[in-house]
């Protein structure tokens, strides 16, 4: 549908309301694309993405007891912490498999210095080994929003304002790289 409002169907570039879990979610997306096991029903549609957007993202399921406690228990509906489970969900030791099968595609990630749900170190992690596995430290811009909270540009500020900016001109950047 992205066609009638002007779009490039051919170029998609996720965020899914991707801040804190969207963010896994977007990361978890594009590392998957096009991977059966993870498109049950519709094996056969072509899910690649260009690019993710990712702000105050939870990219690493793996960085903390409670994170990994929750995420299996809560979200994942399991009644233990399943190491494994966690090592195939989790973007930040996803990569390395992401890179085999083709999957890397340039990420924006964006987080404040001051958020206590999804600590700057995970997202400053996940760069370090993005950057590592794909050999160059330019397939992946990190921002940080200085004090900056969770999802702090949720409300509308000179902040949000601006962070919007910097995602609209990294999408374009983006899209005339791969035009």
């Amino acid at each position: 549908n992205i066609a009638s409002f002007g779009g490039n169907p051919d170029f998609i570039v996720l965020s899914v309301k991707g801040d804190s879990a969207g963010g896994h979610l977007s990361a978890m997306a594009s590392m998957t694309m096009n991977d059966p096991q993870f498109q049950p029903g519709f094996e056969e549609v072509d899910t690649s993405v260009r690019g993710v957007v990712s702000l105050s993202g939870a990219l690493d399921m793996m960085s903390a007891p409670h994170h990994a406690d929750y995420f299996c228990k809560q979200v994942s509906n399991l009644d233990r912490v399943d190491m494994e489970f966690l090592s195939k969900h989790s973007p930040a030791q996803v990569i390395p498999r992401a890179k085999e099968q083709n999957c890397i595609v340039p990420f924006l990630l964006i987080a404040g210095n001051r958020d206590s749900l999804v600590e700057i170190d995970i997202n400053n992690k996940f760069k370090a080994t993005f950057d590592e596995v794909t050999g160059s430290p330019d397939e992946c811009t990190f921002v940080v929003l200085p004090g900056g909270h969770h999802v702090s540009y949720l409300t509308w500020s000179p902040r949000s304002f601006y962070m919007s900016r910097v995602i609209q001109t990294w999408c374009q950047q983006l899209y005339l790289k791969h035009k």
